[in-house]
């Protein structure tokens, strides 16, 4: 039996910032560009981290990570089999 758990899962939305940051990273990551010139770029654009911060190839790389497993997680939590 699957139940949607909705309600027991706070699902956080990714604020403004968030997901521009988020989307110009992905689309410069698709484009060819690796990690340290997408953070040279961000850097050169005067494009902060949420906390203000430049840019490292770490980051950009969390990024995409983080968002990845967000999405995997927000679907498997809320399709999950509780074999009842």
């Amino acid at each position: 039996m699957t139940i949607g758990s909705n309600d027991f899962c706070a699902e956080q939305q990714y604020t403004e910032q968030q997901q521009r940051n988020h989307d110009l990273i992905k689309s410069l990551h698709d484009s060819g560009m690796g990690y340290w010139r997408i953070a040279d770029y961000l850097n050169e654009q005067s494009i902060k981290i949420v906390r203000g911060n430049a840019w490292k190839n770490t980051q950009v790389l969390s990024v995409l990570k983080k968002y990845r497993e967000r999405l995997d997680r927000i679907k498997n939590i809320r399709q999950f089999n509780h074999g009842v």
